[in-house]
């Protein structure tokens, strides 16, 4: 996704009051390039207050097609929670990206 996009969907769909944390396009840019080259994607209560989520993206020659992710309320996404699913889903997004023709390369980490 472009710059230009990124700023637009900013821009109309604004986000809930922890999104501020990012400093604009260029920051949420640099985290993009950082999921598809396989960080987890994390939600800090930025759907929903008290709610948290981790993702990965889904992977083809075309590009991000789809995602994975886990919800939980915030308070239990411990380290120790963390450690226990981001295995799982990384296992779980390498399925579903070579199910659908994709790579898995991003998900080694």
């Amino acid at each position: 996704m472009d710059p230009e996009a990124v700023a637009e969907i900013l821009a109309r769909e604004g986000g809930a009051p922890s999104t501020a944390k990012r400093r604009g396009t260029t920051d949420l840019m640099a985290e993009l390039a950082r999921i598809r080259a396989g960080s987890l994607a994390t939600n800090d209560e930025e759907w929903m207050e008290d709610i948290s989520a981790i993702a990965l993206p889904i992977l083809t020659p075309e590009g991000a097609i789809a995602s994975i992710a886990v919800a939980a309320p915030t308070i239990r996404m411990t380290k120790a929670w963390l450690t226990f699913v981001e295995p799982r889903l990384r296992a779980a997004a390498a399925d579903l990206a070579l199910r659908m023709g994709g790579s898995v390369d991003h998900l080694a980490s």
